[in-house]
């Protein structure tokens, strides 16, 4: 480190900083829309323009890239427990370095 210089953090509160400048700059995807029924499965599917190429680098296996649109596989416990169905409007960002989903109906 230059001479001079002060860190601005130590190792144990460096994951703290992160999330907070990166919450402060809004630097995140953040988007809404509706769960959609794929066979047995509920999906999210979110256009790759619209922020879903960012949101691929934090949902990682749960999701795939499909004819422009990122396609989020909803688990089965997870759908049950936020009680999730076809239609149902979900917010969806990428805070904290991780994919987020809430219900908003």
């Amino acid at each position: 480190m230059p001479e001079g210089v002060t860190p601005l953090w130590d190792g144990a509160s460096s994951s703290r900083l992160h999330r907070t400048l990166r919450m402060q700059g809004n630097d995140y995807v953040s988007i809404q829309g509706p769960v959609e029924r794929r066979g047995d499965r509920l999906i999210l599917r979110v256009p790759l323009e619209a922020g879903g190429a960012k949101l691929r680098l934090v949902a990682r296996a749960t999701a795939y890239e499909e004819d422009g649109n990122l396609i989020v596989v909803l688990p089965d416990w997870l759908a049950s427990r936020m009680r999730l169905d076809e239609g149902s409007e979900v917010h969806v960002d990428d805070r904290w370095g991780r994919l987020n989903i809430s219900r908003l109906n």
